[in-house]
């Protein structure tokens, strides 16, 4: 059976420059061997975190929608590939909503101490702003760790792209690197 890897498109805007350097990191893990699969957080139908805490008690999240088969090809992959542009030195909404929605995977991990819940799997991320400031990746590194951390991953490489506003201005050295990257990341 071939590797899963998922990627992460977390822009709302389709066809941009996280989604080009999304999938030549895809199709380098797919010339490498993996399967691949995407989620795309803006196209899912989810609520947002409740904050009831339920999944406390269960570690399950109460809201059955797309989230939760995000969640399902989430734990299941052996690599993740991250990618999402910088919106005011975070993540997009729909983004920021799916990682709000990890909170059941917090409790199960470090509450109730599941051993059977994935670890040490690696994740690429692939930022990308209009800025060029690089404080503004770091921001979004920190605010991506704790989500990579209940999914049991870690990441093993960050592409940052800066100075990238307009859908196809990402430079084609930095597509592939994505790629080369991609091919690596099951190494």
């Amino acid at each position: 059976m071939r590797p899963l890897v998922v990627g992460v498109a977390g822009s709302a805007r389709r066809g941009g420059n996280s989604d080009r350097l999304l999938a030549a990191a895809l199709e380098g893990a797919r010339a490498a061997g993996a399967e691949t699969e995407l989620v795309i957080p803006a196209k899912l139908e989810f609520s947002h975190c409740l904050a009831c805490e339920r999944c406390r008690e269960t570690g399950r999240c109460v809201l059955s929608d797309g989230a939760g088969e995000a969640y399902r090809l989430l734990l299941a992959c052996q690599a993740l590939v991250v990618a999402t542009p910088v919106y005011f030195r975070g993540l997009p909404a729909p983004f920021k909503a799916l990682v709000d929605r990890a909170q059941f995977l917090y409790f199960r991990r470090f509450e109730r101490r599941e051993p059977h819940l994935p670890r040490g799997r690696p994740a690429l991320l692939l930022l990308v702003a209009a800025g060029e400031e690089e404080r503004q990746f770091e921001l979004l590194r920190e605010q991506l760790a704790p989500w990579l951390t209940v999914l049991g991953a870690k990441p093993v490489e960050a592409l940052t792209v800066g100075g990238v506003d307009l859908p196809g201005e990402v430079p084609s050295g930095a597509l592939a690197q994505a790629r080369q990257l991609g091919m690596a990341l099951l190494a």
